[in-house]
């Protein structure tokens, strides 16, 4: 290769050995180097600082200027601000570079956003990488390069070294996933969540949850108001700035989002569920219910067939790559319904609301003898139950230490919902680079919300009453639809 070609991330090599651009193999994402890659595989390149920023076409990049106009950085994927505005090209009117307070204004900003996102910042003399609350849009980052990346290929400009630490295969088997920030390289690592990124020496710093964020509250019913405004504002915002659509199923999290959707309803351009097993099709009836009494049209997608053989093989294969080999093919993946979905659209998902249930904890008693740091580690399931042995115990539970004393006091002791926040969540990520379509997103991923719901009293939570009584605020009249396993168990009417 001559001087005058760029060296291009493994990613774009790929796109180019298939003859494809980027847009079709790694949409929605982006690469950020010393080079730009326009013109060899279809980014988008826009200057930061010594650096360029290429992005896929599809991915939503807004840009970000302080209170006197100088460009700081970009917005990329999609965000809600804390007054619930879709981020858009904006000036920061309370941000000023070269100020003292420039960064904790920055982060006063970043705590406030909702959605799924990355942003690009600068201040002239510093160079931060800071993502959402779960990690839900990766970042990969190369200390030997200095290339950072959506996804493991598109941050490696070179051959990628395999770990010793972790098996990339057990990954895209589904028996492990990779733990604590490690990719299939050697030297690669994904961001870990709610830390920013110092571009100049590729170091990784903690900046949320603040100390008290998540102290204990004894007025429930306080913050389950706070959550439903809350939620409710970030579903307004990205139903009225972009085509969106809702999945239904039969349990709390899509009711609770529909719920909180109310005011809004008909301006979401599509509502869908998808059935391919007994279970899913209880979901259906569940939601058919829920649909009625909000009078919307719900789309019903069902399986016909599966893929198999060499286009079940080249699906699987193309969604290791544009994972960055981290997590297996979703089992419903492999089958036609998902081609009968739009194109371009925000679909919303319930993900994150599991902390409103507290099921990780598997106890409602935060004192219960078998709460320790060693159970605290088998909850972020990096394993499963039978591969969560003494030697893996043995191997991570001090990397598990490290990160739990890195918490503030109160944050420590609702370690489990961070386990479940910073360790097991940031899967969902990865996987959702994998859908090629559309940009998925939660609209519970924000601090705010997932702060007020660690708060409430763990029995509260893990006897499912926050979402009970979040549904009686938000729309009571849904509470008379049968869940999907009140039909199950023969319970509904």
């Amino acid at each position: 290769m001559s001087d005058a070609e760029p060296v291009l991330p493994l990613a774009l090599r790929e796109c180019a050995a298939r003859g494809l651009s980027a847009d079709a193999l790694f949409p929605f994402q982006f690469t950020l180097g010393p080079v730009s890659c326009a013109g060899v595989s279809g980014l988008i390149p826009k200057p930061f600082g010594d650096r360029t920023l290429s992005h896929s076409r599809r991915l939503a990049v807004a840009a970000l200027r302080d209170g006197a106009g100088v460009e700081i950085g970009y917005c990329l994927g999609v965000a809600v601000d804390a007054a619930g505005a879709r981020l858009r090209d904006r000036v920061l009117s309370d941000v000023t570079v070269g100020t003292d307070d420039f960064w904790l204004r920055i982060e006063e900003f970043v705590i406030g956003l909702a959605g799924r996102y990355l942003l690009l910042l600068r201040d002239g003399r510093e160079d931060r990488i800071y993502g959402d609350v779960s990690s839900s849009y990766p970042c990969v980052f190369d200390p030997q390069s200095g290339q950072v990346g959506t996804t493991l290929l598109m941050a490696l400009p070179r051959d990628i070294v395999e770990s010793e630490a972790v098996d990339y295969q057990l990954a895209l088997a589904g028996t492990q996933r990779m733990p604590f920030g490690h990719s299939r390289d050697r030297f690669a690592r994904r961001l870990a969540a709610n830390h920013y990124l110092r571009l100049s020496d590729m170091s990784e710093h903690r900046f949320w949850p603040r100390p008290g964020d998540v102290a204990d509250t004894d007025d429930p019913a306080t913050e389950i108001a706070a959550i439903r405004t809350r939620l409710a504002q970030i579903i307004t915002g990205i139903v009225t700035s972009d085509r969106a659509a809702l999945p239904l199923s039969g349990g709390n999290d899509s009711r609770n989002l529909l719920a909180c959707a109310k005011p809004v309803r008909h301006q979401i351009a599509r509502y869908f569920t998808q059935t391919h097993n007994r279970n899913s099709r209880v979901d259906f009836r569940s939601a058919q219910g829920l649909a009625q009494v909000f009078d919307i049209a719900l789309e019903h997608h069902k399986l016909e067939t599966a893929f198999t053989g060499d286009a079940l093989a080249e699906r699987t294969g193309a969604f290791a790559l544009t994972t960055g080999y981290g997590v297996p093919l979703p089992h419903t993946y492999n089958t036609n319904f998902w081609d009968d979905l739009g194109r371009d659209e925000i679909v919303m998902v319930g993900n994150v609301m599991e902390v409103l249930r507290a099921a990780h904890w598997r106890t409602d008693d935060i004192n219960h003898r078998k709460l320790n740091r060693k159970f605290g580690l088998k909850r972020c399931l990096f394993v499963g139950g039978r591969d969560f042995t003494g030697e893996f115990v043995s191997r991570w539970l001090p990397d598990y230490n490290s990160w739990y004393e890195e918490l503030p006091r109160d944050a420590q002791r609702k370690y489990i919902d961070f386990g479940f926040l910073e360790h097991y969540l940031p899967n969902f990520g990865l996987a959702a680079c994998g859908y090629r379509d559309n940009f998925y997103l939660a609209p519970f991923n924000d601090r705010a919300l997932y702060a007020r719901s660690a708060r409430l009293p763990l029995d509260y939570r893990f006897s499912n009453q926050a979402n009970t009584d979040l549904l009686a605020l938000a729309a009571p009249e849904l509470a008379e639809v049968p869940f999907a396993w009140e039909i199950h168990s023969g319970k509904a009417a």
